[in-house]
Formats: structure tokens, sequence, C-alpha cells
């Protein structure tokens, strides 16, 4: 991710330096959310001739990363669960693996342990990147009549109309989990503080949410010139192609 000051004001290094990292990102990113919302709200049964207590892989991939998907097991035999696909891997489960698998199914959980590659290549693909401020002409409601005002939005396209020059970072944070037993004998979760870091994860927390549950933060609000959102601009639609010639 980029260097931030310890107060996530600023950055550390010219703007110039990052820009081609940024628009990167900022491309990929777009992929990987519109990827995580296509998956079908209508799933089947397979057959399954397994008699034993077990739980299929189910693997997710990233719409910019088919080799690498995220794994899981879940005690099912529908052919997906929330956008993961089921394989014909399995393992054998006893009743309390089966609880715990189910637990972490439900709250969108990943064993960090098994998806290591995975999850620093998408966590790499989430660095930080610019957004710029625009304006639009909206009409709203005043009494009985309406009025046309001047609205303020962010957008990570630099090809938007009406750009004020206004620009800001999204930072992205994410958090890892610690599964427990309660007292009463039922699997709980503890979230971890706020994490910007895949390198330094606190010791005993094994799962990491799903990372459409990553969160973002804005910092270093700046001001571009028109010289260098054109810049921006060009060197944005060029890799825009790339990636669509990719997939």
């Amino acid at each position: 991710m980029l260097n931030f000051d310890s107060d996530h004001k600023s950055f550390k290094g010219n703007i110039k330096e990052k820009r081609g990292r940024l628009i990167r990102n900022t491309v990929l990113a777009g992929l990987m959310i519109a990827n995580l919302f296509t998956f079908s709200g209508c799933a089947k049964e397979v057959p399954c001739s397994i008699e034993k207590p077990h739980a299929h892989l189910y693997v997710y991939s990233y719409s910019y990363d088919k080799d690498n998907p995220l794994t899981t097991y879940i005690p099912s035999e529908k052919d997906t669960v929330w956008g993961r696909t089921r394989t014909e891997q399995y393992i054998f489960i006893n009743k309390e693996e089966e609880e715990l698998l189910k637990f972490a199914e439900k709250r969108c959980l990943y064993r960090i342990d098994e998806n290591r590659e995975s999850l620093e290549n998408i966590i790499s693909n989430l660095d930080d990147q610019i957004e710029f401020e625009y304006s639009k002409k909206v009409y709203i409601s005043v009494g009985k009549g309406v009025s046309r005002v001047t609205k303020h939005y962010w957008t990570r396209d630099p090809n938007e109309e009406n750009l004020t020059g206004n620009t800001r970072v999204c930072h992205h944070i994410f958090h890892v989990y610690k599964i427990i037993k309660n007292e009463n004998g039922k699997y709980e979760s503890i979230k971890s503080d706020d994490i910007d870091d895949f390198s330094n994860l606190p010791e005993g927390y094994d799962y990491i949410e799903d990372p459409v549950f990553f969160e973002k933060e804005y910092v270093n609000y700046n001001k571009m010139s028109e010289e260098d959102i054109n810049e921006y601009r060009q060197a944005y639609n060029k890799e825009h192609q790339k990636q669509n010639k990719k997939h």
C-alpha cells in the first residue's frame, strides 16, 4: 500500500510516482466488486454418494485471478453457496468440525492459512485508490415546487464530467477473527482491530472476513491541477482498455 504518515494525512513520496499503481488498483478493484455480487440466488442440490459426514471444497474466483481462488470447506451439497462453487474434493469431518465449518460459512470467514497466496494477491490489488470530486445539477423538492441545485459526489473515473479538481484517497482496512467456544459450548468470533497490513496479523486470529466486507477510509484530501488530471485520465483509459481485453 502507499506509505502514509502516522495520521494518514499525506503521501510520503511523489504522487506522480504512485499514479500508475493507483490507476491499476482502481480498475482492478472495480472488477473485483462487480464480480463478487454476480452469484446465483437459486442453488441446486448435487447428487452425492458419499455416506459418511463430509464437507466439500468450495472455490471463489475473482475475475482478475482465476488461478488463485479463495477456498473453504462447507458441509453442503449445493452447487453454489454465496458465489462459491462446489468441487468434488472433500474431507471427512466429525460433529464438532461440522459445527465449526458451518459457523465460519455463515459469517463468510475464510481460513487464512488455506488462502494466504490468494489473500495476499487480493489485498495487493486493493491498494489505495484516488477518487475525484465532481459536481452535478439535481432537482430537489422545495415546498410544493422544485429547485435546481448543485451537489457534489465522488468517483474513481477521471472521465466524469464537471470535475472540481478536489481529490481524496480511498484507503482499505480489513479484520481478522479468532473463533472460540464460549461458556455455553457455542462457537463465537472475536473481531480484530482495524488492519491494513497483511504481513502483520495478530497471533491466534486464523480467519479473515470475505473481501466484500473490507472497509474504506478516506484520507489525503487534496487539489489536482487540470494538467495532472488529464495525465491521469490518459493513463487510466489506457489501463482500462488493457484490463477489458483480458476479461
